[in-house]
Parts: C-alpha cells; structure tokens; sequence
C-alpha cells in the first residue's frame, strides 16, 4: 500500500478535478492511501470523492500566493510520492519540492498542449507561465503527459532530453445511458441529422469555426441540426454568431447536461473541433458509447483515433466532411473497444506502475 497526495488548485468542474476524481476513488478501492489537496478552498465537487479519499485545502486566496503552504506540505507528508497537475500548479509544485528540500517524490504531469495553447493565450499570465515552465519542467523530480503526441511535443518545445512519462487521463465509461433520448429522436423523426459538439464555452474550444463549418454544411443539407453541450465565457459571442449565420433553427445551445453520453449514443455523429488538446476526454466518453466521431486535426485526435481508424480527423474542409461522415459507415463495437484502453482501470494501473518503479 502506498500513501499519495495529489495537489491541484481547485475541485470545480473542470477535466482535470475529474481525471484527478477518478484517480483517487480508483487508488483508494486498491487500498492505497490517498490525500487530495487543493490550493483553494473551492470544492464543488467534493461529493464525487470516495469517503476514503482525504480532501483537505491550504486554504490560499491564489496558487501563486500558495508557495509558503507548498513548501511546508513537502517538508512535513509521509506520503511516497505527491502528485500535481496543471502548468501553473505544476510551476509552483516543483519549486516548493526544490526549496523544501523533501526527499519524497514529486511527479508533475502536463494535462495540455503547451506549445499550441501559448500560441492562442498571450495575456500576461500566460507569458509568466510560459517563462516559468520551461524552468520547472526541466527540474522537475518525474514529469509525465496525458498523451505520447503531447511528450514529444513537451520534449521539443523545451528541448528536453529527459525521460518523459505517459500517463493517459483515467475516463469513466459507464455504460449508463440512454440511447433513445427523446430530444434527439424527436429532430429525427422530423427528418433531421443530429450533430452534438461538446466542450466548455472557450477559446480552445473553436465553437467559432464550428457554426462557420456547420452553416456550411447547412447550406449544402438543410436537414440539419447541431446540439451544443456545455457553457462557458464565450456564451454570448456565440449566441451572436448563431444569430449573423441565420441558423437560429438549426442550432440549439444545451448548456451544461448531468450525462452527456445520452446525447453521444443517440445523435447521428459527434463532432470535435479544439483548437488544441492534451487528451480529450470527451472524445473517449463518445468513443465509448460507440459514438461516430469527427474532429479536427490536432496531434491528440490522432493518437486517440489512432490517425483516423475510429473516427474521420478532418484535414481540408470540415463542413464537407460533416456531410461525409454522416454517410460514411463505422465498426460502433470497435469504437467502444478503442475507449477501454482508456478506462479508470487501465490509466491507474500505469500511475501505480510508475510510482512502484519510483518509490522501490
């Protein structure tokens, strides 16, 4: 049994408090010892934890203000290896476990694209944090990715020769959902194709490009009707958008659902066009309801859809491959299939793995 704390900012909705969620409740039913801490005392998630899980806050009012708690955390855990995930939590992470001298092992893992993500976020902020990563990644005690595509990228963008590990995002693929979803049967009974995108309301997202590909697609097929999970600050420009395209009856933003698998299993295909990704998560729930799947060409896709052998990754016009992709046939079963590799199971088996080889 080994004991693990696992830091992050924050346990809000976000991929990475649930790909932490999953970790944990995982590592505990194996009979590990498990303490989540998070920087900021904002846990609305907090009731998705097992009871076994110890949640605990430094209660700091920002994660940069949060080095002091940091330094202390790593001078007084008993705990084998402590966990953090996030750039600007890693950053901080890496140099409290310098400072605070610890011998306990610390393992930092990037949960996105870095090199694209800096390309599209230039605030001040972001130019600190990339400055400041490109230090912490190199001193780093274990660093890992959530992808392979995303190691290599981390490596050559930083110019790394260290050994980089990859650590999939832990996905839950429960299997209950409702594949006849009366919102969605009911467009096609109308004789619609139903299409749902599904992603926080923001930049990485490319909601833009996606009513600009979709009223295209519009153009060409009337017969179809695009479904919009999630929210986000970007909520407003795209109603706007929605509204200059004239597509207002084709398009329905859903907001935030309690299981978006009901939508996956029971729409004609699920698109995903994010600017970047570290892993994508949504796109393995679809997977695993054996959605039809088309996203835009970015290295995660590839590596997910292993270069377009479970789904279509769109490398010229992606309004002329929604239309594609809605005649084209697929293997759903081999779909579902491709999505365990991804499972809870299988991703904490690779976080044990690394930490028996570390901490023997």
């Amino acid at each position: 049994m080994r004991k693990i704390v696992i830091i992050q900012d924050h346990l809000n909705y976000g991929g990475v408090e649930t790909c932490n969620i999953n970790l944990a409740n995982r590592l505990v039913e194996l009979g590990h010892q498990v303490e989540l801490t998070t920087i900021l005392n904002s846990q609305l998630q907090k009731n998705k934890l097992d009871r076994k899980v110890n949640l605990t806050t430094l209660n700091s009012m920002s994660v940069s203000g949060s080095l002091s708690s940091l330094i202390k955390l790593f001078r007084k855990t008993d705990a084998d290896i402590v966990i953090s995930g996030k750039e600007y939590v890693n950053i901080f992470a890496v140099l409290a476990h310098k400072l605070s001298l610890s011998k306990v092992k610390h393992l930092a893992v990037i949960h996105t694209d870095l090199e694209d993500e800096f390309k599209y976020k230039t605030g001040k902020k972001d130019k600190i944090v990339k400055v400041l990563s490109r230090y912490a990644y190199r001193y780093a005690d274990i660093l890992g990715c959530v992808s392979k595509q995303i190691a290599d990228k981390v490596k050559k963008h930083y110019r790394l020769s260290r050994k980089i590990e990859t650590l999939y995002n832990p996905v839950s693929l429960s299997q209950d959902y409702n594949s006849s979803l009366k919102q969605v049967k009911e467009l096609q009974a109308e004789g619609k194709k139903v299409i749902i995108a599904c992603g926080r309301l923001t930049l990485a997202k490319n909601h833009k490009f996606l009513l600009d590909e979709f009223a295209a697609a519009l153009a060409r097929n009337n017969n179809l009707h695009l479904i919009i999970l999630g929210d986000g600050e970007l909520r407003s420009n795209i109603e706007t958008q929605i509204k200059k395209l004239a597509i207002a009856n084709n398009v329905t933003l859903q907001g935030a659902v309690d299981n978006p698998k009901d939508y996956f299993a029971t729409a004609d295909i699920f698109v995903h066009t994010s600017l970047y990704e570290g892993f994508g998560i949504v796109v393995v729930e679809a997977l695993s309801t054996g959605a039809k799947i088309l996203t835009t060409n970015i290295p995660t896709m590839k590596e997910l859809l292993e270069c377009g052998k479970y789904g279509i990754i769109s490398e010229k016009s992606f309004s002329k491959d929604i239309l594609i992709a809605l005649d084209s046939s697929f293997d759903k079963n081999a779909n579902i299939e491709r999505a365990n590799d991804f499972s809870i199971e299988n991703s904490t088996q690779a976080y044990i793995d690394l930490i028996e080889r570390e901490c023997s």
